[in-house]
């Protein structure tokens, strides 16, 4: 068990590390029930109906990233890791973190005359939320392509699940494509999810997987004639 404080938090919305301007992040989670309890019954029964996520973030109003336009369009991606997102190389372990698709519906900001500006938002998921393990940390610059420190999940998964990429920022080069291989052993690779290439930042897709995920994992990226790219990489098992 490991435990960690609020300051290491990071949220990436679509692309963009929101990180700097937010104070507080909130995933709250619930499935609504429909009661089904009959004649004859002592306890009260519920079906399960559809599930439903909300992301509450809060933090300080800036110009440069306007909480309407810079974070809420619609289907959107967004990754927050309570404990941030960094890739133990040593325990190969990454930072865990919840990741929605989901549309802002609601941005408020309320300035008070000799107080910092703050500024709130509401975002509901399109379909509940996922619990993603990064692969890559996103505040990592890589200027060649290459592979990340195997991440060690104990054992394979038949599920299924899915991938997510944030590319948060571009300097030079010309595309980057990522992908995550998974292997059973640590030494012997194959290609488990390839992202669509991207050519710019402030970009983010979120692949299903179908099948097998073996037990190690890893995230491979691969850059066009260069260039200086940080992004995150993160994988959720079914």
């Amino acid at each position: 068990m490991s435990f960690g404080q609020g300051k290491d938090s990071k949220v990436y919305a679509h692309g963009t590390d929101a990180t700097p301007y937010l104070s507080s992040a909130s995933l709250s989670k619930e499935v609504d029930t429909a009661d089904s309890t009959c004649f004859g019954s002592d306890d009260k029964w519920g079906l399960a109906g559809l599930r439903d996520a909300m992301l509450a973030l809060e933090g300080m109003f800036d110009s440069g990233l306007p909480p309407d336009d810079g974070l809420g369009s619609a289907g959107s991606i967004y990754s927050f890791y309570p404990q941030g997102d960094a890739v133990d190389a040593v325990a190969h372990a990454g930072g865990v973190g919840k990741h929605i698709v989901a549309d802002l519906v609601s941005a408020e900001s309320d300035p008070d005359v000799g107080e910092a500006t703050p500024f709130s938002m509401e975002i509901q998921s399109d379909a509940g939320s996922e619990q993603a393990e990064s692969l890559h940390d996103g505040s990592v610059t890589e200027t060649a392509s290459d592979v990340e420190e195997y991440v060690n999940d104990v054992s394979m998964s038949v599920n299924g699940g899915s991938a997510y990429i944030h590319v948060l920022s571009k300097t030079g080069g010309t595309n980057i494509t990522g992908e995550i291989e998974h292997s059973d052993n640590h030494v012997d690779w194959s290609s488990l999810v390839a992202f669509t290439a991207q050519t710019a930042q402030g970009t983010a897709e979120r692949k299903a997987i179908v099948g097998t995920i073996k037990q190690y994992v890893r995230a491979k990226w691969t850059l066009g004639a260069g260039g200086s790219w940080k992004f995150n990489i993160a994988l959720h098992r079914a």
